[in-house]
């Protein structure tokens, strides 16, 4: 019992002793800078294993755009499939009977993501502006009809500034 009383009037006895947070703070700013240096911030996604690109010789970085994928098995927009194709061809079923190098599912799909980007623009009092810009990684096997197509509907949508994917020789 006389040693918890002597603990006691030790601890009661003792002045108050203050924190020095300055190296938390600074250990807590590199461990911010680290992660924000290591986060990925490319505006590029790498395309599917089954999506081979075609080779090319290009400078240009490229910019923040919406992202459509045509395989030789499917058309994806943000990660979305859209349409099936049948090695590297659309289905009959999936293009218009009117116009036959639209493919109303990506026109519809693409016609929703402009009306997100328009929106993001009014509430954002246009400091985020829709540009129509497209990135296109297609598959260097396709035949060119359905790539043909899938520039065309995106035309169509709004997207008239389209950048296709390659790989740098």
């Amino acid at each position: 019992m006389s040693v918890v009383k002597a603990l006691l009037k030790q601890s009661q006895s003792s002045k108050l002793t203050k924190i020095n947070i300055t190296p938390l703070i600074d250990a807590m700013t590199i461990l911010v800078v680290f992660l924000l240096k290591s986060m990925d911030s490319s505006a590029i996604k790498l395309p599917p294993e089954e999506l081979r690109l075609p080779a090319s010789a290009t400078g240009a970085d490229p910019k923040e755009a919406l992202l459509v994928q045509v395989s030789p098995k499917y058309i994806i927009v943000n990660d979305k499939v859209v349409a099936e194709l049948v090695d590297g061809k659309l289905k009959a079923s999936d293009v218009a009977k009117t116009d036959l190098y639209l493919i109303p599912a990506l026109e519809k799909e693409l016609m929703a993501e402009a009306e997100k980007s328009k929106l993001i623009e009014k509430e954002t009092n246009a400091l985020i502006k829709f540009t129509g810009t497209m990135f296109v990684q297609a598959d260097k096997s396709l035949d060119y009809a359905t790539l043909k197509r899938v520039l065309y509907t995106s035309s169509v949508a709004g997207y008239g500034d389209l950048q296709l994917a390659t790989i740098g020789e």
